[in-house]
């Protein structure tokens, strides 16, 4: 139970950065899916 409590509280002390990094990721993601359909679309 202890260490069940222990790792809930660096779950939410991590959440930030977690969540932060996803988001990093995903808006990579999409600037490069908007690359990939200009080029998509200069071609076609």
């Amino acid at each position: 139970m202890r260490l069940h409590r222990l790792l809930g509280i660096i779950m939410l002390l991590n959440s930030r950065g977690i969540m932060k990094a996803v988001v990093k990721d995903y808006n990579d993601l999409w600037c490069s899916g908007k690359k990939f359909r200009m080029v998509y679309d200069s071609f076609s």
